[in-house]
């Protein structure tokens, strides 16, 4: 609890040291403000603004603003009376100076006739009371001088004009015009009283001490609560204070501070010039404050003898409680003296604010040292709360937590900010128990102190810091409801319960009229649960089981109350803007954040109605489907995972058609059918019949329309400075959400004004057969004969004309549609050049799945990848948040871009963020592929970064339907005309998402399962195999087929058995993380295109953008090359009593290989007999070499973690080749009881997709080729440019690798497969494939002669296509990916021609002397980490 503030001196040590006469003149000054004349000066508007200022820290509610009101207009007074001031001495003195030229003249006159004695009028008037002349009484001056009209002129200090510089004539120094003139009039007796003071009258501050704590807490609370134009004339006052210290340094750290907080808000307010202004004036103060820390030594060492002539120890702290009393009352504090250190500690927070964490870190200790020598244990607890935020900042949460540990006796503030830097360190270190338990404790404690408190009711500050506690509460309880299973209500209660506390929090700041932070707490609050709601939906759209009770009707319901929340919180908005937003004096080029503040509100308004109404849509949709499957025949077969057959256009056929034959099935079937069509009937005459109620659409288009161009033409005005290939420029967040939400809402208002249509629906609906449509005509027409109608009325062209009509009235002017598109281009743009990912994705879904649909191909397939580009880089954003260390730099430094972009409207304007974005840009390549701004457009990309002829094939998935987005490349020739070659397809067909999940489950599940049997047989479950091609066969049936034949008419125009010039040559896959698992490399529907053994002309990435720019990264330095191999780190192959004597384990072959002089760096390579590798061991290895190599059992990321593995700087390295998930009896153990030992979010965190998109993005080299051979290519992904022998680098390391054993039983024991020609044929091929890049030498060896139990991917310089390919095999659990870490697959099968077949799991062999292994291969995975510049060619080997 704060003391009194009555300090314990009787002056301030400038007072005790002042001469006799200055204090005879502050006695009289205190006499004349005992009598309060009635004209105030400047020392009186000082008091008065110090009275109110204190006065608003006691009071709250309506009274805490007209405190706060006051004070700033007393601080405006101030130098009014000032301005007033020296106009009317000005006026006196033009008047004297014309009483002196009449004087002289007389004088003159009276000397040349003496017979004329006239002695002129004397004019005292004001000056002396006595009569003037009549000339004299009608001169008067125009005032030179005026306060700022406006209060935004306050904040540019040119206009100022008491703060005008002195100007030097030589050596000497010739006062500031306002100066001079109150300097005249003072030395002529024409300032009447001795009490007049003025801006820079030495006794115009009482107490400067107490002014400067005073005006720093009134600064604090004037920006809490909104009044940041009122704030302007505060800081004038404070530079005005900076002059009354005499110590130089003391003062410039004052002006410092002030000027720094000038050019914040200033920036806050849109005022640029201001900012700038101010900012030029801090930052070179700022650079030299260090410098005068040693003038203040001779201070400390006076406080320490001081203390030791007391018999004090010198670590002695002054006492937290006042002792005596019976109750905890904290011990008052003086100011009546100012010490550096407490000026220091306040820039050392604002410099946070400015991203300035050196310089803040240097003040805070220098403060500390201070305070500590002079015993101010209240400082202390002010500077260990910074020391925390510093922690933080820099990743150090464990230093955050230490620097609080011993804080006691702190105030409600600071209770509150230290409960929520503890709660969030918590968070961060994996404790959340201890995190609730820390704002729990806390809130209990003030909650005590407030019962026990003599006061009437709370002020301001205490429901203020009991508020950010319980918000802070209601976010953890947000959190943890969201990686949270809905198994029981709880989970539905715990939500329900939040929306309580959150209306009671809200209730409580409105009552205190804490307006600006109830409105941000809501939005705040808003943001989490909408993102919850979202991924619930996701969630019971993909896996129904998954979320238990939890249904689309209650996330209407919580839509719902979310919208209460909003509308109960526009109280407050409003009562804000009353407040906050002057009615008059404004200019209309600046916005304050509380308007700013005011339109996050709106665009969350809109946007969660918006998202009530998709809600309830989808539980309308759900109803309807569960009605609609209740009533149908299950599908073909008993283990049927889809209920029907999915056809092109988006809708939906019944459950396939049994044969002809089968009379009673045909006319079940045809019943399904009717009853299915009728019922579509009856829902469109319903959506026909019943009025659209498009009031909530157009109130929100209307809303969200103001805030959006508003911030739109601030925002535009702001980078209207910055070039426009400027890396940093950028549009708040706040502005780019209300142009997406805008764009929305106008694309869906131009849906609900076409009468009878469905804008998704209508433009995604496929045309209809010519010869088919002529038929339905002519039957039409006989028809209407039939039933005495015109034949001429037929439906088709009623169609016809309304549609010409809907043309013909849109070209008449811009149609609502053609707005939302260019609004949501606009948006997009911005939300791309600030990286604003989430925004990006919401504008990017309309534009691609609403937008354009079939009638724009081109620009529905460019929409397609550019979502697919988004959705990648914000995985890769959440996936590198869970995995890189807190106090990882580049971790740090993209949180501190985050920080700075969300406190600043213009961050780009900022030096640190400069410095900051440009070393990320020069030496982050995560950074770099987040950059998708920079890449060209996609018609470039297709025409530069992918081979000729290449068919590239994104499939996503989104609300229950498959969007296929096809473009074919065109031969190589011209590129300017090549661009306009480019073949576009899309289209969508409706698929189910949680029949799609439930079968990709129950693959995995036979996948385990098999794994799991072939640790104890040698022979795979045929009745396992037969269920997974069923599961293979459906899941081919469901998404391929339907548009296969699309596919084949677009892009092979003569068929698939007429060769054609244009014809595809090979196939790039681009599905989005949900759809990642599915082999698609192995569905015949595919392989039928360009032949069944052609294995080598598929490939997959993640986006289009990604493989753009592994094209155009440069290669890093050079290194000397050096190759190491990791064995059997745990030492666990060893030969069995059935096994051949002879036989080698993977250590024999390790050490065969290294004397062998395959492995250049014997020295370092290790194997399971030396000794179990570390992480730190691994890590050294990879650093050391060019070429790493790693053989074992299990999984690769059990003996390094997968944090490890994403700090590491691998872009020396040529190739990483991993040969792992083979296991045996004590491999699989291990294994177990390692990912026994391991979370469910760090089991998650090792999931195939997640390690695949963090691979994508490690910093490792870009410029690389990688090509992946397994013994079963069921998604190779090798590279398509021919090599030097005229053959794909893919056909060449598939000759090389997929050889075939000559018995079945050679694949589960372990024997003598290879003779020494065959391995040396096949490192033969594979160092063909190398060629040009590290020494002959060195090169897979052994380990790629094993029996195909070990994947290869290996770098090859194509010269043409440095692209990195990932491939994927049926039925595979990926480790890592995005061409650097490969696929892994689960199980052998024992035919290995069956297993090519049919991309079954395969069971790999035991090996014998020549280069092979021992165990029985479940999984493998290889990765190719990345490959620098080559040898030769200067590009990756």
């Amino acid at each position: 609890h704060t003391g009194s503030r009555a300090g314990s001196h009787a002056g301030s040590r400038a007072s005790r040291k002042s001469s006799i006469a200055s204090k005879l003149s502050k006695q009289k000054k205190a006499e004349e403000d005992e009598t309060l004349s009635h004209q105030l000066y400047a020392h009186n508007y000082e008091a008065l603004c110090r009275i109110y200022a204190t006065r608003s820290r006691l009071g709250s509610g309506n009274e805490l603003h007209s405190s706060l009101l006051s004070a700033s207009h007393f601080a405006v007074r101030f130098f009014a009376s000032t301005v007033d001031l020296a106009n009317t001495s000005a006026q006196k003195l033009a008047i004297g100076d014309m009483e002196a030229a009449q004087e002289q003249a007389a004088q003159a006159a009276a000397a040349d006739d003496e017979s004329k004695s006239r002695r002129p009028s004397r004019l005292i008037g004001v000056l002396g009371g006595k009569k003037k002349d009549a000339d004299l009484e009608a001169c008067y001056i125009v005032p030179s001088f005026q306060t700022p009209l406006n209060l935004a002129d306050w904040a540019d200090g040119n206009r100022w004009p008491w703060a005008v510089k002195p100007e030097q004539k030589g050596d000497e120094e010739v006062l500031a015009p306002l100066k001079e003139i109150l300097s005249r009039a003072e030395q002529g007796d024409f300032l009447i009283g001795d009490g007049c003071t003025w801006a820079g009258h030495p006794d115009c501050f009482a107490r400067p001490a107490l002014t400067f704590h005073t005006l720093a807490t009134l600064l604090d609370d004037l920006e809490e609560h909104g009044y940041h134009l009122w704030a302007f004339p505060v800081l004038a006052l404070q530079l005005q204070l900076a002059e009354a210290f005499e110590r130089p340094a003391l003062s410039t750290a004052i002006a410092c501070l002030a000027n720094l907080r000038l050019s914040r808000l200033a920036s806050e307010c849109r005022l640029d010039d201001a900012a700038a202004a101010a900012a030029t004036r801090w930052a070179e103060a700022l650079k030299q404050i260090p410098a005068t820390f040693s003038s203040f030594d001779d201070e400390l060492e006076a406080v320490r003898n001081q203390k030791a002539g007391r018999g004090n120890d010198n670590e002695a702290l002054e006492p937290d409680w006042v002792k005596g009393s019976g109750k905890h009352v904290g011990s008052p504090w003086s100011c009546s003296e100012l010490h550096a250190y407490e000026v220091w500690a306040a820039m050392s927070k604002e410099c946070i604010l400015h991203g300035e964490v050196w310089m803040a870190c240097t003040l805070a200790d220098e403060a500390i040292k201070h305070a500590k020598d002079h015993g101010d244990r209240r400082m202390l607890r002010d500077l260990a709360i910074t020391k925390a935020r510093l922690a933080r900042a820099e990743g150090r949460y464990a230093e955050s937590i230490k620097s609080l540990k011993d804080v006691t006796a702190a105030d409600d503030e600071q209770a509150a900010k230290i409960a929520c830097l503890l709660a969030e360190a918590y968070q961060k270190k994996g404790q959340p128990s201890l995190a609730d338990s820390a704002l729990r404790d806390t809130l209990h404690a003030m909650q005590t102190a407030a019962r026990e408190s003599t006061a009437r009711q709370q002020d301001a500050r205490q429901i203020r810091s009991e508020c950010m506690v319980r918000s802070e509460q209601v976010s953890a309880v947000v959190r943890r409801l969201r990686v949270a299973l809905v198994a029981t209500q709880d989970w539905v209660s715990d939500l329900q319960m939040s929306f309580s506390t959150q209306a009671d929090l809200g209730d409580g700041l409105h009552s205190a009229a804490l307006f600006r932070r109830r409105v941000a707490a809501d939005i705040d609050y808003v943001k989490n649960v909408a993102a919850l709601l979202e991924q619930k939906r996701l969630d019971i759209t993909r896996d129904p089981v998954s979320v238990g009770v939890l249904t689309f009707d209650h996330l209407e319901q919580f839509a719902d109350q979310l919208c209460t929340v909003v509308f109960s919180c526009k109280v407050s908005r409003d009562a804000l803007l009353a407040h906050a937003v002057p009615s008059e004096g404004v200019h209309g080029d600046i916005v304050l954040p509380a308007e700013d503040l005011a339109a996050q509100l709106d665009t969350w308004e809109t946007r969660c109605m918006s998202m009530r109404r998709g809600f309830l849509n989808l539980a309308r949709e759900a109803q309807r489907s569960s009605a609609d499957l209740a009533g149908r025949q299950p599908g073909a077969g008993a283990g049927a995972l889809f209920s029907a057959v999915p056809t092109v256009g988006g809708t939906r056929s019944i459950d396939p058609v049994k044969p002809v034959g089968d009379r009673e099935a045909l006319a079940q079937n045809l019943d399904s059918w009717l009853e299915s069509a009728g019922n579509d009937i009856k829902h469109a005459d319903e959506r026909k019949q019943v009025a659209r109620n498009m009031a909530e659409v157009e109130t929100s288009v209307a809303l969200l329309a103001n805030a959006a161009t508003m911030l739109q033409c601030v925002s535009a005005g702001e980078r209207s400075e910055l070039k426009e290939e400027d890396a940093l420029r950028g549009m708040p967040s706040s502005s780019v959400e209300a142009l997406v939400e805008l764009g929305r809402l106008q694309l869906e208002l131009a849906a609900r004004q076409a009468p009878g249509k469905s804008a998704r629906g209508s433009k995604w609906a496929t045309a209809a057969d010519p010869y088919e449509a002529a038929g339905m005509e002519c039957a039409e027409r006989y028809s209407n004969i039939l039933a005495s109608k015109n034949p001429a009325d037929l439906l088709g062209r009623v169609g016809a004309a309304t549609a010409d009509a809907e043309e013909e009235a849109n070209s008449e002017g811009i149609s609502m549609e053609e707005v939302a598109k260019a609004t949501l281009c606009e948006a997009l743009r911005a939300a791309l050049s600030a990286r604003h990912f989430p925004s990006a994705k919401r504008a990017l879904q309309a534009l691609a799945l609403d937008a354009y649909g079939l009638r724009c191909p081109e620009a529905t397939f460019e929409f397609l990848a550019w979502l697919q580009s988004v959705d990648a880089c914000a995985r890769a954003e959440d996936f590198f948040e869970e995995l890189l260390p807190e106090g990882h730099g580049e971790r740090v430094q993209l949180q501190l871009l985050r920080e700075l972009e969300a406190r600043w409207p213009c961050p780009s304007k900022l030096a640190s963020y400069r410095s900051v974005a440009k070393r990320l840009q020069l030496e982050s390549p995560r950074f770099q592929r987040l950059r998708l701004q920079d890449l060209p457009p996609i018609s470039e990309i297709l025409t530069t970064s992918v081979p000729a002829l290449t068919l590239v094939v994104t499939l996503q998935v989104h609300d229950n339907f498959l969007y296929l987005g096809a473009a074919c490349t065109p031969p190589d020739g011209d590129p300017t005309l090549r661009l306009s070659q480019v073949r576009h397809m899309v289209t969508r067909i409706s698929v189910q998402e949680s029949e799609l999940n439930a079968c990709m489950q129950k693959m995995m599940q036979i996948k385990v399962s098999l794994e799991k049997d072939m640790i104890t047989s040698a022979e795979v479950d045929e009745t396992l195999a037969g269920k997974y091609l069923d599961l293979l066969a459906q899941a081919e049936d469901a998404l391929i087929k339907p548009v296969i034949q699309d596919l084949v008419s677009h892009f092979w125009q003569y068929g698939l058995n007429i060769e054609h010039p244009s014809n595809p040559k090979q196939l790039l896959f681009l599905p989005d993380a949900f759809l990642w698992p599915l082999p698609f490399e192995r569905f015949a529907s595919f392989s039928a295109l360009f032949g069944s053994s052609n294995t080598a002309a598929f490939a997959r990435d993640f986006s289009l953008h990604l493989l753009a720019q592994r094209t155009r990264t440069p290669p890093p330095t050079v290194r000397p090359s050096a190759s190491m191999l990791l064995t059997d780190s745990f030492n666990e192959d060893r030969l069995r009593p059935k096994d051949d004597p002879k036989s080698e384990t993977m250590c024999m072959v390790h050490k065969r290989l290294v004397e062998a002089k395959v492995i250049s760096n014997a020295e370092k390579s290790l194997h399971g007999q030396m000794l179990t590798a570390s992480p730190e061991d691994i890590k050294v290895m990879l650093t050391d070499s060019t070429m790493f190599f790693a053989l074992g059992f299990g999984r690769f990321f059990s003996a390094l973690d997968s944090r490890h593995f994403v700090t590491q700087d691998l872009r020396h390295l040529k190739l990483v080749a991993i040969f792992h998930r083979a296991q045996n009896d004590d491999g699989f153990r291990r294994q177990t009881k390692r990912d026994s030992m391991k979370s469910i979010r760090q089991q998650v965190q090792c999931i195939s997709m997640k390690l695949c998109v963090v691979s994508s993005r490690t910093p490792m080299s870009s410029t690389t080729r990688s090509t992946s051979v397994s013994l079963y290519p069921t998604s190779s992904n090798p590279m398509f440019a021919p090599s030097g022998a005229g053959r794909g680098h893919g056909e060449l390391l598939w000759h090389a690798v997929a050889r075939q054993l000559p018995g079945r039983r050679l694949h589960h024991a372990r024997h003598r497969a290879h003779p020494r020609e065959l391995e040396h044929s096949v490192l033969r091929d594979i160092r063909q494939v190398l060629a040009g890049g590290e020494d002959r030498r060195e090169g897979i060896g052994g380990c790629a002669c094993s029996e195909r139990e070990a994947r290869v991917s290996v770098c090859a310089d194509s010269g043409r296509w440095p692209a990195t390919w990932q491939h994927r095999a049926l039925g595979s659990q990926e480790e890592t990916c995005g061409g650097r870490l490969c696929s892994t697959t689960r199980g052998r099968r024992g035919s290995l021609a069956a297993a090519l077949s049919h991309g079954l799991p395969h069971r790999g062999p035991r090996v014998g002397p020549h280069g092979g292994r021992r165990g029985r291969c479940q999984e493998e995975e290889v990765m190719q980490l990345g490959a620098r510049a080559g040898r030769h060619s200067g590009r990756s080997s």
